[in-house]
Order: structure tokens, then C-alpha cells, then sequence
């Protein structure tokens, strides 16, 4: 629950709505999705750079 910023003067109570709860869901998807894809990429162009070293 987040604090009520807008006092007893502003419509805003303090309580997410429904649309506020998906649309900061998705925000968190987002970025986990990027995180994840960044932590992949390291991993795939890591894994390139050593494979030249190899002598399979």
C-alpha cells in the first residue's frame, strides 16, 4: 500500500488500482526480461570468444 501523497485534497487514496497494478507488472516483466536477455548475451559472446581457444 503506498502513502497518500495528495493529503485529504486530491482524489489519489493511497490504494493502487487495478490498472496501476498490471501496468507496474509489466514494467517489472520488462525489465526482467531485458536483465535476462543482457546476462544471455554476455554468456553467448563469452562463450564465442573461448571456443577460438579451444582444440576440440
Amino acid at each position: 500500500m503506498l502513502p497518500d501523497f495528495a493529503g485529504s485534497r486530491g482524489r489519489y487514496s493511497g490504494v493502487m488500482t487495478e490498472g496501476a497494478i498490471l501496468s507496474e507488472a509489466l514494467a517489472w516483466l520488462i525489465g526482467l526480461m531485458t536483465i535476462g536477455a543482457a546476462v544471455l548475451c554476455f554468456g553467448a559472446l563469452f562463450s564465442l570468444g573461448r571456443s577460438g581457444y579451444r582444440k576440440d
